[in-house]
């Protein structure tokens, strides 16, 4: 969330699994889907309701729930553009989180190091520890950023399926263009 605390954690999955593949076997795309992600009646935002949106990168289809960039090898307006500046402004948080429960709970580095029976309660608990230090403004020590960037080369990132992606979802994309043009530079 925007400050920085899971809401969500499904473990799973092997980390090999493409982003896309995930989310449609969790349970916040059966919530989504069946409509019960997003409180009732939504919100209004611009003079329209609508649904809290989640933020993704280019690996996430792109739902009415889920706002992720323009391609970049598109011919991109300046609105666009806007918008994708934005969006990894937002999405920087997010990154910002996992490098502090990285950094909080190093054991999660070094995951081989326990077994696999073990692992996804080891994350789980790491990450409810680390929303129970954020929620009470904990110290963090920016010393243990240290060290926490990934010792393997990272996958390939796969864009989700063409099929995944909902046609609802470019209007909730443009009226956010919209309200980001309407609020100057940010």
């Amino acid at each position: 969330d925007g400050l920085g605390q899971f809401w969500d954690v499904s473990t799973a999955f092997p980390g090999s699994m493409e982003n896309s593949a995930v989310l449609e076997s969790s349970s916040l795309w059966v919530l989504a889907k069946e409509g019960r992600l997003c409180p009732n009646p939504p919100k209004h935002f611009m003079g329209k309701a609508q649904k809290y949106v989640l933020l993704g990168d280019a690996t996430y289809p792109l739902q009415d729930w889920i706002l992720k960039p323009y391609q970049e090898d598109e011919n991109l307006t300046q609105r666009q553009l806007q918008f994708n500046y934005r969006l990894k402004r937002a999405h920087s948080v997010i990154e910002n989180a996992f490098l502090r429960l990285k950094a909080r709970w190093q054991i999660l580095l070094k995951c081989d190091d326990c077994s696999l029976e073990l692992l996804p309660t080891l994350v789980l608990a790491c990450c409810i520890l680390h929303n129970v230090c954020e929620a009470h403004d904990n110290p963090f020590n920016e010393e243990w950023l240290e060290g926490t960037e990934p010792t393997e080369l990272p996958k390939p990132c796969q864009p989700a399926p063409a099929a995944m992606e909902d046609d609802r979802a470019e209007q909730v994309r443009e009226l956010m263009c919209q309200y980001f043009e309407s609020c100057g530079e940010g």
